[in-house]
């Protein structure tokens, strides 16, 4: 069963996403900017959700509650285009939410410092970005940057954990 609903989940993104580019092609541009963004943005975090197979933290009620949320926000944002180009920021919320959570899943394949360390840098990067959409400040995109590149480094360096067979 959940093969199937992950099946026709992808092939509905996909095809709405193939559909809105196409016509983007031909010129025709209104709706289908509209519907290639807010298809192209779950399609993303269904994309992403296939980096992990065993999933430990996130599970497909989490990864089908983002993708619900991001396509609800951007079909909001994009059909009032006013509150589009004041608020723009936040129609990425989902998606760089659901990153931090994949930061997370695979900080929960290292070791137990190394994950608590990866905690809390994780923490402070969701209180940054959070902030960064209600504060917009080059200083918060620095300590952005700064984290994801720490925590890139982080687990790209640190060991996973030796799993008892």
């Amino acid at each position: 069963m959940k093969l199937k609903l992950s099946t026709f989940v992808g092939i509905t993104l996909t095809v709405l996403f193939l559909i809105g580019v196409s016509q983007i092609i031909q010129k025709e541009l209104f709706p289908w900017l509209n519907l290639t963004i807010a298809s192209g943005l779950p399609l993303i975090i269904f994309l992403l959700s296939f980096l992990i197979k065993d999933k430990k933290l996130i599970n497909l009620k989490i990864v089908y509650s983002f993708i619900i949320l991001q396509f609800l926000i951007a079909i909001y944002f994009l059909n009032y285009p006013d509150y589009l180009k004041l608020y723009w920021n936040l129609l990425f919320i989902p998606t760089i939410l659901f990153i931090c959570f994949l930061f997370l899943e695979f900080a929960s394949r290292k070791n137990q410092i190394v994950f608590n360390i990866l905690k809390i840098c994780i923490a402070v990067l969701g209180i940054s970005i959070l902030t960064n959409l209600i504060f917009t400040n080059y200083f918060i995109d620095s300590i952005i940057k700064g984290f994801i590149f720490l925590i890139i480094m982080l687990l790209i360096s640190s060991k996973n954990k030796d799993v008892q067979r």
